[in-house]
């Protein structure tokens, strides 16, 4: 499921996109998939790009939260919580920055390969 989502939100250009493994370090999730995208209007297409995906394959999220300001939106689908962040939001909250202990996984080795995906959180803000 989380290579499912990671292209799900690739394929709307998300950018930064950072996935940490979370078991053993919190007891409400996995993992945490964290991505920026530009506009607001981009926020929310990577988010419904992410939840039309999973509804294909009947897997429907526990709940999603943010979209009315398309700022932040996350989505719980319980084992796994997807963050689709502004550039500033995802600047302003630092959410990369609060789970150091996470385990982050390398997107190569679920087969990500794009460029705009790859690109750091600070860099992200400028694209």
């Amino acid at each position: 499921m989380i290579k499912v989502i990671a292209e799900a939100i690739v394929e709307k250009k998300g950018a930064a996109l950072k996935i940490l493994k979370l078991d053993g370090i919190v007891d409400f999730c996995d993992c945490f998939i964290i991505c920026s995208g530009g506009a607001s209007r981009q926020v929310r297409a990577v988010a419904d790009n992410v939840t039309a995906t999973l509804k294909e394959q009947k897997v429907l999220p526990n709940g999603v939260e943010g979209v009315g300001t398309d700022q932040w939106i996350l989505i719980d689908y319980g084992d796994i919580i997807v963050h689709v962040f502004s550039h500033d939001a995802r600047a302003y909250y630092a959410l990369d920055q609060l789970w150091v202990d996470a385990v982050e996984v390398d997107l190569s080795e679920i087969g990500i390969t794009d460029e705009a995906a790859l690109t750091s959180p600070e860099a992200a803000r400028f694209l």
